[in-house]
């Protein structure tokens, strides 16, 4: 772009003409100062080429310019000046100019204008222009705006850069600041908010960036200006500060200078912390001295400062003092202390150190006494009241248990003579009962728990059920199921063990079977060979060996869990093996709950028609069938097919074995009850019936809802009694044990 236009009324007046460059010096009101190096080679370059193609505009030299150098020079440059420099450092002797007479308002005129067609002009060089020609030459924003086609606004903006302090300038020059940026640091008025400012807005964060010029304009608006409706004092007033004057006719209030504050919310808002920072204080002395003269108390400096450090607020407590704007909790109508006691009050006046504002207050002992005469109770006397109330309630709770307590103590002691339990056969079955509850409900949920479960084979879908269902069946308990269930939970803890708590004696379980008469190290070495390792057989300890498992899977059952009768001309060699470890659990004749020790591996098993995945959505399985394949605690591995047809994380209730009849199936007569008849799993206290005792060969010695046919394989619970010197088949006849059903248990009680 041209610096001058040749074509104009004004240049075809003049003649171009040469002259020696040494005739030449840059003018003193030229707005541009900065002459970039990279342009100017760039320029000199040019011009060494092609020479200065563009005539340089020039006027004599006023005769009251100050010299620049020891002579007077010929001609000042009015528009050109980088063709000067640029034909200087090129070694040109003559420069190409038109001379014209212009006086020092056309020159800094055309200066201006021409500088503003440059898009390198920086801010600062525009602004210092428009300075010049506003301060020498009488221009008003409007005329300015008319002659540049600019808008006053802008005029108005670049001026204000003129604010900036001079590290401001040279931190906008040096690029640290963009024109945004450098125009909210001009508008805070004082050179050290200005450089407090500066150091919050270029400060860099944690990924090397300064802040953005939205985050530098909300900055500067919370903590550089000040919301003149919110302040202490009266902005109208002019006698709290008198250098300062009325708020409402200072040019630092956005209100009176709308071009440089048009993103300003309000009218009403100080731009000059400091002299909002005065007044505010004038206003707290001259409240302070009002109140002095009242006779009231002024509380302030360090003495406010120890009472309240980080000012007062609503919900702030201040020792000793209560302010009568706070809310009154006390008041049914949730009024402040001042709308309750009134204005004829002469509080204590306290500082707010962070506002520097007088806070009333008054003693807590003076409010006490006013809120009383008024007539309203305190609630904390009415707590205490309270307090007072249930201290004697509950001193009479502990002493009415204690005494209860004591008489149950007493009661338990007439019970005994010489040593002798003399309680009642039912009394002493409800207290079995009770501490049975009592015991299972604190047991928890853990594994001890789940073999406890295990052990008595309650009928539930889930183990939630099954549980509630031994507590439920509590209630109707006989004595012996009650001592069961209390051993039950005192040492089956002890009888699990893994592989760090193997090395350790079941020392709980072996001193109670110590108390039954057995011998911990025979049943030992029964399990256990002679120099095996411990380790060894830890796996044997806590859960039935895969072997044992399958050699269970041999042991066809009919569907309804009756056992397969042995070929004829071979009798069973029950008799002669060794019982297994667990040959003491009880077994019913219901159908086992689907857990660990239910199935083993090699079962057939089927998936449930309703079986249901972990996200409760149905599985596609369904029905099929299936051999299991592994084992874990809460799931298995079933195969449905050859090859790599295995559905894994199958939950124990989700599946069922598939019963295979028997070739030689027993007589209906003999089969067990169905679900459909089998009686509940927990025993009651009534005697069986004689006239059932010839339909029942054998028959559990303490549950008579076991029984067995005497066809096929034994049973455990009669490999089990058979495992115990002395006991035969015949001692578990009905027609031997029928008359002592009843009276089996009472007597050990």
């Amino acid at each position: 772009m041209q610096d001058y236009d040749p074509q104009s009324a004004e240049a075809k007046a003049c003649i171009s003409q040469p002259a020696g460059i040494h005739t030449l010096a840059p003018s003193p009101t030229n707005p541009r100062k900065s002459f970039p190096d990279a342009e100017m080679l760039e320029m000199t370059e040019s011009v060494k080429q092609h020479g200065v193609l563009q005539p340089l505009l020039v006027r004599c030299w006023p005769v009251n310019y100050a010299y620049p150098g020891d002579t007077m020079p010929y001609y000042e440059i009015v528009a050109g000046e980088r063709r000067y420099r640029a034909a200087k450092a090129a070694g040109l002797t003559l420069v190409p100019v038109l001379v014209r007479d212009l006086d020092d308002r056309a020159v800094l005129e055309l200066q201006v204008i021409e500088n503003l067609q440059r898009k390198d002009l920086h801010p600062i060089e525009e602004a210092e222009g428009y300075g010049l020609m506003m301060d020498k030459h009488g221009y008003t924003a409007d005329q300015l705006a008319e002659k540049i086609g600019k808008s006053r606004s802008y005029i108005f903006g670049r001026l204000k850069l003129l604010a900036l302090s001079p590290d401001g300038r040279r931190l906008f020059q040096g690029g640290l600041l963009n024109p945004s940026t450098a125009l909210l640091i001009a508008r805070i008025p004082t050179a050290k908010l200005q450089a407090k400012a500066i150091q919050e807005i270029t400060s860099t964060d944690g990924y090397g960036d300064v802040m953005s010029v939205r985050r530098a304009a909300r900055l500067i608006q919370d903590r550089y200006m000040l919301k003149l409706a919110g302040a202490p004092f009266k902005p109208w007033m002019d006698d709290l500060v008198p250098s300062a004057g009325s708020c409402n006719d200072c040019p630092k209030r956005t209100g009176n200078q709308p071009e440089i504050f048009d993103d300003a919310t309000s009218a009403n808002v100080c731009t000059d912390p400091d002299c909002f920072q005065a007044k505010r204080l004038a206003q707290t002395a001259r409240e302070a001295a009002k109140v002095v003269a009242a006779g009231g108390q002024v509380i302030t400096g360090k003495a406010a400062e120890k009472l309240a450090a980080y000012g007062i607020q609503n919900y702030t407590t201040i020792p000793g003092y209560t302010q009568l704007d706070k809310t009154c909790y006390d008041d049914p109508e949730n009024r402040t202390y001042r709308e309750i006691l009134g204005d004829d009050l002469t509080p204590t006046m306290i500082e707010d150190v962070q506002q520097h504002v007088l806070v009333p207050v008054l003693p807590n002992t003076v409010l006490a006494e006013k809120l009383q005469a008024a007539g309203l109770r305190s609630r904390d006397a009415d707590r205490e009241a309270d307090e007072a109330k249930k201290a004697v309630v509950l001193a009479q709770e502990r002493t009415y248990r204690d005494r209860l307590l004591a008489q149950v103590r007493d009661s338990l002691a007439d019970q005994t003579l010489n040593g002798e339990s003399q309680m009642a056969p039912d009394l002493a079955l409800s207290l079995m009962r009770r501490i049975a509850r009592r015991l299972f409900e604190r047991a928890g949920d853990n594994d001890t728990l789940r073999k406890i479960i295990g052990f008595w084979k309650p009928t539930g879908r889930n183990y939630t059920e099954r549980r509630d269902a031994i507590l439920a069946a509590i209630d109707s308990m006989n004595l012996a199921d009650c001592w069961r269930l209390m051993i039950d939970l005192m040492v089956v803890g002890s009888s699990m063990c893994n592989d760090w708590s193997m090395q350790y004696e079941p020392r709980e379980l072996i001193e109670v079977a110590s108390l039954f008469g057995i011998d911990a190290e025979q049943v030992k070495a029964s399990v256990i060979p002679e120099g095996t390792a411990p380790s060894a057989t830890a796996e044997k300890h806590a859960y039935p060996s895969e072997a044992a498992q399958a050699q269970e899977t041999n042991r066809a059952e009919t569907p309804e869990g009756a056992p397969e009768a042995a070929p004829a001309g071979e009798t069973s060699t029950a008799e002669n093996e060794t019982p297994p470890a667990d040959a003491g659990l009880i077994e019913t004749n219901e159908k086992p709950f689907a857990g660990w020790l239910a199935f083993v591996v090699g079962d057939q098993v089927r998936v449930r028609a309703n079986a249901k995945g972990p996200t409760g959505k149905k599985r596609k399985c369904c029905g099929r069938e299936g051999v299991i394949e592994g084992k874990q605690e809460a799931c298995c591995l079933v195969r449905f097919g050859p090859g790599r047809d295995v559905v894994s994380n199958l939950a124990w209730d989700e599946i069922e074995k598939v019963e295979t009849p028997s070739a030689t199936e027993t007589p209906a007569t003999d089969i067990q009850p169905t679900d459909a008849t089998e009686t509940s799993l927990i025993e009651t206290d009534e005697k069986p019936a004689h006239a059932d005792c010839a339909e029942r060969p054998y028959q559990h010695p303490e549950h008579p809802n076991l029984r067995w046919s005497g066809r096929g394989r034994k049973p455990k619970w009669v490999e089990a009694w058979l495992a115990t010197p002395g006991n035969t088949l015949d001692a578990l006849k009905p027609t031997a044990r029928c008359d002592k059903t009843a009276d089996l248990f009472l007597e050990a009680a």
